[in-house]
């Protein structure tokens, strides 16, 4: 096992991971992690199979999106969508 990170519980428990950490581990915003007990202070965390994922509903990537009349979108096609939406001039 190797150490990639240190963190901070905070005052309400909440234990921050890096996104250069979600990256490298391919763990989207917003995923559901399992925590399991080890022994004595080792905890292991592991992304949850159980809870789906938000993925966006055009290219099914797992990542941040916006929600626009309850259609998941991420930032990518969010931007296509609005280049094909913009009004084009006539040459």
């Amino acid at each position: 096992m190797k150490r990639i990170a240190v963190s901070t519980i905070d005052d309400l428990g909440r234990l921050s991971f890096p996104s250069e950490i979600r990256s490298m581990l391919g763990w989207p915003i917003e995923s559901k992690v399992d925590v399991y007990y080890a022994d004595g202070n080792t905890a292991i965390l592991q992304l949850s199979k159980e809870v789906a994922i938000n993925t966006c509903d055009i290219c099914e990537k797992a990542e941040k999106q916006i929600v626009i009349k309850g259609v998941n979108i991420c930032k990518e096609c969010a931007v296509i969508i609005d280049k094909l939406s913009s009004p084009k001039l006539v040459q």
